[in-house]
């Protein structure tokens, strides 16, 4: 399947990607901690070509996620 880089049901469950490596994992909503656990799946997630903004000209990023304390979640 082909996409846009965002707003779409695949960039829901795998946000951050375009912005640093692995995706951003502060998870600012309560849905987000089952999506960090490895919990969410589309029916369709192994038909999904591009999991970047590669195919946009955006290039992989290179920077890791760094939490800041008013991002942590218990």
């Amino acid at each position: 399947m082909h996409w846009g880089v965002e707003n779409n049901i695949y960039q829901f469950g795998h946000r951050g990607y375009v912005a640093v490596k692995g995706g951003a994992r502060d998870c600012p909503y309560t849905y987000m901690h089952d999506l960090t656990a490895g919990q969410y799946r589309l029916p369709w997630e192994g038909d999904v070509v591009h999991t970047d903004g590669g195919s946009c000209g955006f290039a992989a990023p290179q920077r890791d996620f760094k939490p800041t304390p008013s991002s942590w979640k218990e």
